[in-house]
């Protein structure tokens, strides 16, 4: 956390995945929000 410095306001920490595949992480500061990094779960199924 301490990497990433100031530019976040809000992380929401799961724990950790199944399967050792990294979180979604998903720009919500553009409109349309953007999927910056795909997780175990993928893309489809968030868009559901």
């Amino acid at each position: 956390m301490d990497s990433i410095g100031e530019n976040l306001d809000a992380v929401i920490d799961g724990g950790r995945t199944p399967g050792g595949a990294g979180s979604t992480i998903v720009d919500i500061t553009v409109d349309p929000p953007v999927v910056v990094r795909e997780g175990i779960i993928p893309l489809s199924v968030i868009e559901e």
